[in-house]
């Protein structure tokens, strides 16, 4: 039989159990009749669960087999039913012991079991026992799966309509007992008004017929509204609404649960529903809907569709919608189109996150293969040179030359792995927060001078110019924090920064910034509430921002943030091409976190980068740094010079002059500053400097500006060699090394004339 057939024969049972759902014999008496035509089936239980869980016999057909079926095995078997949550076939090699077991004692072969379930809650179930053929089975058990909670619900009304009667019969005995006594009563007093008595039992009887026929209308129009009420609430729950369409006079009756899917108010809202329902579909699912909806009218069948809508308050749904068959009428014109409507947003968003919270899983997985494959690499590397290079050492014959050599790759390759020991520990202590900040005195000028003479030698071997800058006296930039961390997040950021620069320069240093406000300062600054306490509130509103500046390969943006997670580098190759465990900048972040700031990166590939990281600036002793902007006659000095301590040198000689001093790493650059700098008031002009000298350099300036003094600053000392210099673009000379006072006596000098 095919499944359009039994649709028919779905809504032929459907119609004919609604008419006799007051009957319950009938009612039972067709239903088994129905199932026994459609499975060929000897016998039909239908049994309810009572209170105590047990199982009631309901009707058995054919009627000659009811005392067959009240034994001790139905009401097992029925019993045990009552637990499943769809249509079951049984038999005797069925995985259930206790099931086959029934069914051997009962002589059964086949069994079909039907739990009947209404409200989430199991009323009863059908037995067709001793299944005599199951060709088709698939789609009887799919009518019977659609028909099962309409029989479900019938049956539990019919259950509770028939302990209504019940207790009517027991009230009406209980009156009749009562009229009984009265008429007693009556037969007493008949002699004195036997026609008064006949009257009384005469209005007796109307107001109990009446109050029976009230009793009844008021219990079936109360167990209609729960009907319906379970209906609401189970729509709601599930997030289920339903529609009906009448076509042909194109009006919509929808369910309670649509309103509400839709975001109206089913109390106030008067307007034309279906509209808004056409209205509210999301502009790129639209066609698919028409679509849709086009077919289930030419075609007729049933159609399932999952779509958004658009709420007025601009919030987005996923919906999915089942229409049913289409009904027509009798010139075959669609006349009824019905509909379920789900809202699955929520299921869609749970979903999207368990495929992002596996994709993530995955990712991390993969980085910890790959960082533990890298971290093998990087620690058996120097291993393998440590060993290797220790059982040389043993050999008698071996030079003291090759010993020594030997000896020093040995060591080299130790503090290497000591470094890789070193992240792994430290990083592992950040994470489980075990990591302590140690709060001193601190000269971060001190810091800056020592890790610039540190990585000089490294940055010559690559050809690359590494420059410092500071803002403060080294009497300003003492404040309290952790040395060590602050150190190690500069070394970390330098050393990356050597590893990805091929050519150019680098540049590191620091300036204070001021904060939003106080408030964001004390919450940021926690770690630091004693010595915050003894400061000023002008300290605790200003920040230590350091840099690391290079003209690198670069990182793309989609990957700055990541390059901060533990394993991550910003691209995986970058492991194999130039190493490392792929920790530091997790470490630094830890770090500076720790010291109440952030880190954070500006970068384009192939230009370069811009490491960042702030630290509360609470200076040991307290004074106000004078801002650029607050002195409108501040002079401006350019000091143009390639080597970065000869800059410092000069920097630390006119620090407490109030010059505004900017630097410049070669005559290019010098020339591209004056450019750009209408303001500059003087220029100290090394003469070697690659690029472009500073002779050069000057003649440029002076040929736009040649009332700008120029001081040329050279190491050459012979007197022919000073002259030039003096009567070509120079204004005056000094010869280094530089001596402070003749340094600051001729910028003052000239200073003052400009």
């Amino acid at each position: 039989m095919e499944d359009k057939t039994y649709t028919y024969v779905f809504y032929d049972i459907l119609d004919k159990v609604l008419q006799l759902s007051e009957n319950p014999s009938q009612f039972a008496e067709f239903l088994s009749h129905q199932i026994r035509e459609l499975i060929g089936t000897r016998t039909v239980v239908i049994a309810i669960k009572t209170k105590t869980e047990q199982a009631e016999i309901f009707s058995v057909f054919p009627n000659r087999k009811k005392e067959w079926a009240n034994q001790t095995e139905i009401l097992q078997l029925a019993e045990l039913s009552f637990h499943f949550e769809k249509i079951e076939i049984l038999d005797k090699d069925i995985t259930d012991k206790k099931i086959a077991s029934l069914l051997q004692i009962l002589n059964i072969e086949k069994t079909i079991a039907i739990p009947l379930i209404a409200a989430n809650r199991t009323v009863g179930s059908i037995l067709l026992l001793d299944i005599m053929d199951l060709y088709g089975i698939d789609s009887v058990i799919n009518l019977l799966t659609r028909l099962s909670g309409v029989f479900a619900l019938i049956i539990r009304n019919s259950v509770l309509y028939h302990n209504l009667e019940d207790q009517v019969a027991i009230r009406t005995e209980e009156l009749k007992k009562r009229n009984n006594e009265l008429i007693e009563s009556e037969l007493q007093l008949k002699s004195v008004n036997e026609e008064l008595s006949l009257k009384i039992d005469n209005i007796e009887e109307i107001n109990i017929k009446l109050e029976e026929t009230k009793s009844r209308a008021e219990e079936k129009e109360e167990m209609a509204k729960i009907i319906a009420i379970d209906l609401n609430k189970a729509q709601s729950v599930a997030k289920v609404g339903s529609w009906k369409w009448y076509i042909q006079e194109n009006r919509l009756f929808c369910s309670s649960e649509m309103y509400k899917i839709f975001g109206l108010s089913e109390d106030i809202f008067t307007g034309n529903l279906l509209e808004i329902m056409q209205q509210a579909i999301h502009p790129d699912d639209k066609d698919k809907a028409d679509a849709a909806i086009h077919s289930v009218l030419e075609k007729g069948i049933s159609v399932s569709l999952e779509y958004r809508i658009i709420l007025p308050d601009g919030t987005i749904k996923v919906l999915w919608s089942e229409t049913g068959e289409l009904i027509k009428d009798k010139n075959s014109e669609p006349l009824i189109l019905s509909a379920v409507v789900q809202d699955i947003t929520e299921r869609k968003k749970g979903e999207e996150e368990l495929i992002k919270a596996k994709e993530k899983a995955e990712e991390s997985d993969r980085l910890k293969t790959a960082f533990l494959q890298n971290m093998s690499h990087e620690i058996r590397t120097p291993m393998n040179a440590i060993i290797g290079f220790s059982g040389f050492l043993n050999k008698p014959e071996l030079s003291d030359e090759k010993r020594k050599s030997f000896t020093k790759i040995i060591i080299n390759n130790t503090n290497q792995l000591l470094s890789i020991v070193t992240d792994i520990l430290t990083i592992s202590a950040v994470e489980t927060k075990q990591e302590k900040v140690n709060i001193q005195t601190v000269c971060i000028n001190n810091i800056i001078v020592e890790l610039l003479s540190i990585f000089k030698t490294q940055a010559y071997n690559k050809n690359i110019s590494l420059f410092a800058k500071q803002q403060l006296t080294d009497k300003q930039s003492e404040i309290y924090t952790d040395n060590t961390k602050v150190t190690q997040i500069l070394t970390n950021l330098i050393t990356n920064a050597l590893k990805f620069t091929h050519n150019g320069y680098i540049e590191f240093g620091y300036t204070l910034v001021e904060t939003q406000n106080f408030a964001s300062v004390v919450t940021e600054t926690q770690n630091f509430a004693p010595v915050v306490a003894e400061t000023q509130n002008f300290a605790s509103l200003q920040q230590m921002q350091f840099y690391v500046k290079d003209t690198g390969i670069g990182i793309s943006k989609d990957q700055q943030e990541k390059i901060f997670e533990r394993f991550r580098q910003a691209d995986m190759s970058i492991t194999k091409k130039y190493g490392g465990t792929g920790l530091g900048l997790s470490i630094s972040k830890g770090f500076s976190e720790l010291l109440d700031g952030k880190i954070w990166v500006e970068s384009e590939p192939n230009k370069g980068s811009t490491f960042y990281f702030s630290i509360p600036y609470n200076p040991v002793q307290n004074s106000e740094i004078s801002k650029t902007k607050a002195n409108k006659n501040r002079k401006t000095i350019l000091v143009a010079e390639d080597e970065e301590f000869n800059f410092l040198l000069i920097e630390e000689m006119l620090i407490n002059m109030d010059f505004t001093i900017i630097h410049a790493k070669e005559g290019k650059e010098a020339v591209e500053i004056f450019k750009s700098n209408p303001n500059i008031d003087l220029i100290l002009m090394d003469i070697k400097m690659p690029f472009m000298d500073g002779h050069t350099a000057a003649l440029i300036i002076k040929e736009i500006k040649p009332n700008l003094p120029i001081i040329a600053q050279s190491a050459y000392a012979l007197e022919h060699e000073i002259e030039n210099y003096r009567n070509n673009a120079f204004d005056d000379y000094i010869i280094k090394p530089i001596n402070e006072a003749e340094l600051k006596q001729k910028v003052l000098k000239y200073i003052e004339n400009h």
